[in-house]
């Protein structure tokens, strides 16, 4: 097998394992969540949101060499994607946990995104990455439904979608591609 063949079988292997291990923690998620908050008191919502925001400028230290010559209209789209995600942390996710999602969804699309590399041309990848965060986004709350300890929420399918999209267009904005 040769090393590109190895490359995308274990980047399939790792988002297989990933979408795993979204779909096998549901069940014991609240419980985990409700010991977080318990034993890190208001400490738990500031982790919830670290959690989400440090990818962003991480990334951007990483990728400094392929936006340092960016023009202004680069950097005004990278502030409006990071504003998207600002408004959904401070006005749609009033429930900590929901902050979560955001970086759930956006790890799920560098996943997606990273299997795709070879995929030509680059709008069948790019449809592969969009229909991978919609469909296991839309699982995830829908295997909700019949777990007693949870519930299907179409605002929670919405965040999914929305977190692997927002974190796709800052990848390619940041000119990654797996």
């Amino acid at each position: 097998m040769d090393s590109n063949k190895k490359k995308n079988t274990a980047d399939l292997l790792l988002l297989i394992g990933y979408v795993a291990f979204i779909y096998l923690t549901l069940p014991v998620t609240p419980a985990f969540t409700n010991y977080l908050s318990a034993a890190l008191g208001s400490n738990f919502a500031l982790l919830a949101g670290a959690l989400v925001i440090l990818p962003v400028p991480a990334a951007s230290a990483i990728f400094y060499r392929n936006i340092r010559d960016k023009g202004i209209s680069f950097y005004l789209g990278l502030a409006a994607a990071i504003s998207v995600y600002a408004v959904l942390l401070i006005y749609y996710t009033p429930i900590v946990v929901e902050k979560l999602h955001l970086l759930e969804y956006g790890i799920l699309a560098c996943l997606a995104m990273r299997y795709a590399r070879g995929m030509r041309p680059q709008n069948k990848r790019h449809l592969f990455v969009a229909a991978a965060v919609v469909i296991v986004g839309y699982c995830d709350e829908l295997i909700q439904k019949f777990i007693p300890n949870r519930v299907y929420d179409p605002r929670d399918v919405a965040l999914n979608i929305l977190g692997g999209f927002l974190a796709f267009v800052i990848m390619r904005m940041l000119d990654y591609d797996g």
